[in-house]
């Protein structure tokens, strides 16, 4: 009888997975059904399985709890797991964190390393248990050591970040490398990271190079990215922009923002391929489309500048409106300038200082010695060299050469105290 019940569950796994045979959900269903009955616990879980994701009968939540109970009476930890993800997510069930930590604990001790992982990130969020950091750490540990792909990337983006845990890139670069073992393409792309930055180990662009390949062939839009990249600059191969072309444009089909904006880039300046202006704003606008700020911000220049589009203020100026809603302290600084100049919309002092002040919180120093230049001169602003001098300091210790010499000026004028040494000092380093 053993025997018979394992052989309907072998020939029910063969349909379930298309093993040797034309995948068949409904056949599948019919012999995990046939061994259920006979009390295997695996049949019983796989049959919770389909009806949890529908294969090969109506999708049915109810259905699904009552067979994973029933092999949880046989012990199996799968169906235990099972039904803590059910209580974590509310499916079929009210949602319930402790119930969920409490299967998942049944699980983890059976040995279930997904239950073992989830109990790791339900201790990190304090879900369902008090939050505790060396408890989420244990579990990870756990899993990671019987090969779980995800916790063992975790482990190493935690060491890598020093999240949770003491920032330690050597350590960070194992964990990676043990997940990219199992075939984590996220794995994969950090390790290749670390190996073309030397962190946690020697600089090696061909190790780099590898690991990036694998994520690529995993359908990894950054890996392809960064692949290009290495072609287009030369690092660790022989420059090759048709090489980097083709990496670019994959990783751009693919959806990633940076390498659309690297395309534009070699469009505008005809960078690896024939120079065309409207190639380049194609490419910019399918990443500004996507919410790139940069590509926005690019956009933006192009239609302040007219280089590569015809001039357009107002155009410009709905560019960058979008970049800074995004946080682009760039993109910010210019609507300040194009309000202040009454560039692309009515001049406006107040509304120009609202956005060079949001562009100068992130250090941006064009926007700070712009608001020097607000105070010295008394532009929408009543006339404040103490304000002035400020703003000149924080934005010549952003680099901000303009602000060095306006610093010297202010000295000179007498606009504040006197100090011809700094003032001296202010214009060498601006002429430096």
């Amino acid at each position: 009888e053993q025997g018979y019940r394992e052989a309907q569950f072998s020939i029910a796994y063969l349909f379930d997975r298309g093993l040797g045979t034309e995948r068949n959900f409904r056949e599948a269903l019919f012999w995990y059904r046939k061994a259920a009955d006979r009390g295997n616990s695996d049949a019983e879980y796989s049959l919770g399985f389909m009806y949890l994701y529908g294969q090969g009968v109506r999708l049915d939540y109810i259905a699904a709890m009552s067979w994973f109970r029933k092999a949880d009476e046989s012990g199996n930890e799968a169906a235990q797991y099972a039904i803590g993800w059910m209580y974590q997510c509310g499916l079929g069930v009210q949602r319930d964190f402790q119930e969920a930590v409490s299967w998942y604990k049944k699980a983890a001790k059976n040995g279930n390393a997904d239950a073992q992982f989830s109990l790791g990130r339900m201790y990190e969020a304090g879900q369902g248990v008090r939050k505790n950091s060396a408890s989420a750490v244990r579990w990870y540990r756990e899993a990671a050591d019987q090969g779980h792909a995800e916790a063992a990337f975790e482990l190493g983006y935690m060491y890598d970040n020093g999240r949770i845990v003491g920032q330690d890139s050597a350590e960070a670069l194992r964990w990676y490398l043990k997940a990219a073992e199992k075939g984590s393409a996220d794995a994969e792309l950090n390790a290749g990271w670390m190996y073309a930055h030397g962190q946690g180990t020697a600089q090696d662009y061909a190790e780099a190079l590898k690991w990036y390949q694998r994520a690529a062939a995993q359908g990894n839009d950054a890996a392809w990215c960064l692949i290009a990249g290495m072609y287009h600059d030369g690092d660790g191969v022989e420059k090759d922009d048709a090489e980097a072309l083709k990496g670019f444009v994959k990783a751009a089909e693919l959806g990633n923002t940076d390498a659309e904006c690297r395309l534009g880039g070699m469009y505008l300046s005809g960078d690896g391929v024939p120079q065309d202006n409207a190639e380049a704003l194609r490419w910019y606008r399918m990443a500004a489309e996507q919410g790139s700020s940069a590509a926005q911000e690019k956009i933006g220049d192009m239609y302040l500048s007219g280089d590569g589009a015809a001039q357009d203020y107002a155009e410009a100026l709905k560019w960058y409106r979008m970049a800074a809603e995004h946080g682009s302290a760039g993109a910010q600084y210019r609507i300040g300038r194009m309000l202040a100049d009454g560039h692309g919309a009515k001049q406006d002092y107040a509304e120009a200082l609202q956005w060079y002040q949001k562009a100068a919180a992130q250090g941006n120093p064009q926007a700070e010695f712009s608001i020097g230049l607000m105070y010295d001169a008394g532009q929408g602003v009543p006339q404040n060299f103490g304000e002035a001098l400020n703003w000149y300091q924080k934005a010549a210790a952003h680099g901000s050469a303009e602000a060095e010499y306006s610093l010297g000026l202010l000295c000179e004028s007498g606009g504040i105290t006197q100090d011809y040494s700094e003032a001296v000092s202010s214009k060498r380093k601006a002429a430096a």
